[in-house]
């Protein structure tokens, strides 16, 4: 538990260092750029699409498949620029993150173009390594949601079932508290479990990253350092869940704070009244001011998350290999020349 503490001291000290702050403020302009042009794309698709149903629809003409077809292609391309860059901007993050750990970082140009370079060289072995746990886990945790709601289901067949039962107020108000106490404690146990099984996944990212390995053999890998690592995983995954509790509350705050201000700044409104009634008295000003100052405090958390989250995953993955020979470098080693080798 004490190198689970020390971790997570030192990704909190290293996290507030201006230079990660500068590389993953870099991230977020790259993700915003692209997100802006593929969302220009997707809006500019739904409109075309929406246009042609128009067009189609009242000229009473059935819709072209190939324009239906291609719309798809569009989407779908889409997708996949979204996957790419998700990716790509991931593996930036975690790459950084392991040489900032390491103190290998000496320029944000240099690493940022080896993150890249071998963010490019594993992206194929990432997606399939990520494709293939995230089906295993959609299906254990799609298994176990479905166990969870028989019971819901259960308490509320006979309503369903019988018009009869609905004759009686009693046995509605037990069968929908029945199915509630079941859907919250179907919530807890989903909840519970899925955080147990979290140490077996958390690396699946890292491992194709870091090590020249196929995707299966990836997956197993990051199976079997789970299982090996489990407690150690389990406590690192925990305190780091509870160090996330602190920005959260305050992005939360932050998003509640006006209307909090509003509700107790006047007296005898409560809601939408409270609002309105504070903008008429003269909080417009105020209320544009937080507007700004809200997204700043929105954005830092935010870059704070994705820096710590970054040093997490990198950090975690170290521990895990800590006392194994190196399988593969972040960065590409020099060949040793060997003079006596050379022909004569």
């Amino acid at each position: 538990m004490g190198l689970v503490v020390d971790s997570m001291a030192e990704i909190l000290k290293k996290s507030f260092d201006l230079k990660a702050w500068i590389y993953f403020f870099l991230l977020w302009v790259i993700q915003l750029v692209v997100g802006f042009v593929v969302g220009s794309i997707v809006i500019f698709g739904v409109i075309f699409m929406s246009l042609g149903l128009a067009f189609s629809f009242s000229s009473q003409s059935p819709l072209n498949p190939v324009a239906a077809i291609v719309f798809l292609l569009v989407f779908a391309v889409v997708a996949l620029a979204l996957l790419a860059v998700a990716v790509f901007v991931q593996g930036l993050g975690i790459h950084f993150s392991r040489d900032f750990l390491a103190g290998r970082v000496s320029s944000l140009t240099k690493a940022l173009s080896n993150a890249f370079n071998r963010t490019l060289a594993r992206f194929w072995a990432i997606l399939g390594t990520q494709l293939i746990v995230s089906i295993i886990v959609l299906v254990i945790l799609g298994i176990l949601g479905l166990v969870l709601l028989l019971p819901v289901f259960l308490s509320i067949a006979p309503l369903l079932q019988s018009p009869a039962a609905l004759a009686g107020p009693f046995s509605v108000i037990t069968s929908l508290g029945s199915a509630l106490i079941w859907l919250v404690v179907g919530a807890i146990v989903f909840v519970i479990v899925a955080f147990l099984l979290s140490p077996f996944f958390v690396l699946s990212f890292q491992v194709p990253l870091f090590e020249d390995r196929g995707i299966i053999e990836s997956v197993k890998r990051v199976l079997g350092l789970g299982r090996k690592n489990y407690s150690l995983n389990l406590s690192f995954i925990f305190l780091f869940a509870l160090v996330l509790v602190v920005p959260m509350a305050i992005f939360l705050f932050v998003e509640f704070a006006p209307y909090l201000f509003f509700g107790f700044s006047l007296t005898g409104c409560s809601g939408i009244e409270c609002l309105t009634g504070a903008l008429a008295a003269g909080s417009v000003a105020f209320f544009l001011l937080w507007i700004v100052v809200s997204f700043f405090i929105e954005l830092v958390v935010q870059i704070w998350v994705s820096i710590a989250g970054s040093f997490f995953s990198a950090k975690i993955y170290e521990l895990n290999v800590r006392g194994e020979r190196p399988r593969r470098t972040s960065f590409k080693q020099p060949e040793t020349k060997q003079p006596w080798l050379k022909k004569k």
